[in-house]
């Protein structure tokens, strides 16, 4: 299939403009598209130190939906904010057959006015249900709680090859709106 032959008598700048956007419009669309996922998180402990029960916990992660890589994390906890950094390894996302069980998150907390000594967040085995958060206390009983999770919408990212394509329209608009207005 060849160029009609219109094409061969336009200005070599929209020569190199039109076969530039059908590509860049067209040449991504089998290839997977990476996106952040995001989930917000809340629960409250429910056994060990009588102190605690009762006491509410909340907070949201991000990942990469093609590495995986927990992209962030924002945990509140008995009046303190805690994130990735504070993690004792890597945070990871946990899946079983495609299905999201949770995050694995630990934490070690060096501030010894806090109450806790160390808490995790512990991903179901076979299903999201079956998530917790575990904790132990400076003195006292270690309990777990409850952790239920729930997907934040995201608002999409186009491909860069889209973002060049609208681009590289808008330049042969441009152009060929001179060329027919000196």
């Amino acid at each position: 299939m060849g160029f009609p032959l219109a094409y061969f008598t336009m200005k070599p700048i929209t020569q190199l403009i039109i076969p530039s956007l059908v590509m860049g419009l067209f040449a991504n669309l089998s290839t997977a598209q990476a996106a952040i996922i995001s989930y917000d998180m809340q629960g409250q402990i429910a056994t060990g130190e009588p102190s605690l029960i009762g006491e509410s916990y909340s907070g949201s992660f991000s990942f990469d939906d093609v590495s995986g890589e927990v992209e962030s994390i924002t945990f509140n906890l008995l009046g303190s904010t805690f994130t990735e950094v504070d993690a004792d390894i890597m945070p990871t996302v946990e899946f079983f057959d495609g299905d999201f069980l949770g995050l694995d998150y630990t934490v070690t907390v060096g501030d010894i006015d806090f109450p806790l000594a160390s808490f995790a967040l512990i991903s179901g085995f076979f299903a999201v249900e079956d998530a917790l958060f575990d904790y132990t206390p400076r003195t006292g009983n270690a309990g777990i709680g409850s952790i239920t999770y729930s997907l934040s919408p995201v608002a999409s990212i186009p491909e860069p090859s889209v973002t060049m394509s609208l681009f590289f329209l808008g330049l042969f608009g441009i152009i060929t709106h001179k060329n027919k207005h000196p």
